[in-house]
């Protein structure tokens, strides 16, 4: 059998020539020029699964069936996250603005249409203003603040507006506290001016029976100590025996002086600064317990009236316990040690008896009334 080029035109006798066919496929990977009986080569098919198959160009070509790849949708924070092999229908958008004043359902592929914006200035005009529009506002006129406070700057504020003042909290001078509203006026009650001394006055001896005119019971009711002030400087109180705490009315801390104020007795009058009484530091002469008695309620001595016969406590009130005998202390050293001093105080079982006070042992005890060496005494302050 002869070979022939395909290109060759070949001479059939008794024949005309024939123009030779092209044979390719549709992507021209394989072409040919034939005049003769064309015998297609085999198809390489890659399967699905990658594998490879020489094919008869005539016969069909059977696949596998390629497995689907699904592709994944989310947006940024995986809000909304979706396997999908199919068309994919995005969920509608809700827009909101912080304060959920603006709230919006959008379609996922919508254009959004913002409102405007009520804007309203600090001059108090509102303004609509389209929402991408920036906002120009007016400055505001700072206003100057106002310090408010008190004289002692307990209460004290910066302020630029109407500003309500606290109550005052008053104490009137009787202790009475009473809330009273900042821009009314406060009435108080006067204080009452100080004046005098508060003096330690010598305790009553008990006697309520009197027994005669010028006695103990008579004085505590007919001559009694003088009234304390109401509202006195100070309160006497004794640092020593013969000190004060607080100034005496001559500006001096001594319980004992003169009637200057001094400490020279030249009169022979002292005056105790702590319970108020004045002495006269030399003892009466010697009579009878009625004769004493009579004596001081007529006695002028020092150009004075008022003058009494001590009781019992009186003379108590100046005996220094701190001494070996208790009346040897100046100024009332002068009185001596050697006698017994009787008082106005009646013996009460036996009403010709009257207490005494021993200036040199300190004790007190009664003697009869027939005999009595007294010392007068009077209220000073």
């Amino acid at each position: 059998m002869k070979s022939f080029n395909l290109d060759t035109t070949v001479t059939v006798c008794g024949g005309t020539p024939q123009e030779p066919v092209n044979v390719s496929n549709s992507n021209d990977t394989y072409v040919v020029d034939t005049l003769v009986d064309l015998e297609l080569p085999n198809i390489n098919v890659t399967d699905s699964d990658g594998t490879i198959t020489s094919v008869p160009s005539m016969e069909n070509v059977t696949c596998t069936p390629s497995t689907p790849t699904s592709v994944r949708v989310s947006n940024s924070d995986d809000s909304y996250d979706v396997n999908t092999l199919v068309d994919l229908e995005l969920p509608n958008s809700n827009i909101s603005n912080s304060d959920n004043s603006y709230i919006s359902l959008v379609p996922a592929t919508s254009s959004l249409d913002l409102p405007d914006t009520v804007f309203t200035d600090s001059d108090g005009t509102i303004s609509n203003v389209p929402a991408t529009n920036a906002i120009t506002a007016t400055p505001q006129v700072p206003q100057a603040s106002v310090n408010i406070s008190n004289s002692n700057d307990s209460y004290s504020v910066n302020t630029l507006v109407d500003l309500e003042l606290p109550n005052i909290s008053f104490t009137n001078s009787d202790g009475i506290v009473t809330s009273v509203p900042s821009m009314e006026n406060i009435v108080s009650t006067a204080c009452p001016v100080k004046s005098g001394i508060a003096y330690n006055r010598v305790v009553q001896t008990g006697a309520t029976i009197s027994y005669r005119v010028g006695d103990d019971a008579w004085n505590a009711v007919s001559n009694p100590y003088s009234n304390q002030p109401t509202n006195p400087i100070n309160t006497a109180e004794l640092d020593t025996f013969t000190t004060l705490k607080q100034n005496n009315a001559f500006g001096t801390l001594d319980r004992f002086t003169d009637i200057n104020g001094l400490q020279v007795y030249a009169d022979n009058y002292v005056i105790d600064n702590y319970t108020g009484l004045g002495w006269y530091r030399i003892k009466r002469p010697q009579t009878s317990w009625n004769g004493a008695i009579d004596a001081a309620l007529i006695d002028t001595q020092n150009g004075l009236t008022g003058w009494r016969v001590s009781n019992v406590n009186e003379i108590l009130s100046i005996a220094n316990r701190g001494n070996n005998s208790p009346i040897t202390y100046f100024p009332l050293n002068i009185f001596g040690t050697s006698f017994n001093i009787s008082t106005s105080t009646t013996r009460r079982a036996n009403s010709l008896h009257a207490w005494y006070f021993s200036l040199s042992s300190g004790l007190s005890s009664v003697t009869a009334k027939t005999s009595a060496t007294v010392i007068i005494v009077r209220n000073h302050f």
